[in-house]
């Protein structure tokens, strides 16, 4: 089985090491983006400041965002696990790429509050 090791590295590498490894078994390797649900998970964390007016990206909200949503993501783990045939990496993350500032904008339109106060990198870096 591949190693993810800590630190710096290329995004997917982890997911690269487990792609050229063959196992005895068929396995399934999810490369999933942020899980989206109502009131749960990330978007629990991200709705108080969104709704507070204080919502905005992450930084220079260049970085891509890649997301998806619980309901997708159990349809595609149950499809995997029920299909026989379905091995190796599943990429479970929406169709279309956004950066973190266009996701901000988003969730502030939906929410019907502007997105314009960026949280700075330093801050999440220290807090996780």
């Amino acid at each position: 089985m591949g190693r993810v090791r800590k630190g710096k590295q290329k995004p997917g590498g982890a997911v690269g090491s487990f792609k050229a490894e063959r196992t005895p078994v068929p396995s399934l390797f999810p490369a999933l983006g942020v899980v989206l649900g109502r009131g749960g998970g990330a978007m629990g964390h991200m709705l108080l400041p969104f709704r507070l007016g204080l919502g905005g990206p992450i930084g220079s909200g260049h970085q891509f965002f890649p997301w998806i949503h619980i309901g997708d993501l159990a349809g595609i783990l149950t499809h995997a696990l029920e299909a026989n045939h379905v091995h190796g990496v599943l990429n479970g993350v929406a169709p279309s790429s956004a950066t973190n500032a266009e996701f901000a904008q988003t969730l502030g339109a939906a929410l019907g509050r502007r997105a314009f106060i960026p949280l700075p990198s330093a801050v999440v870096q220290a807090v996780f």
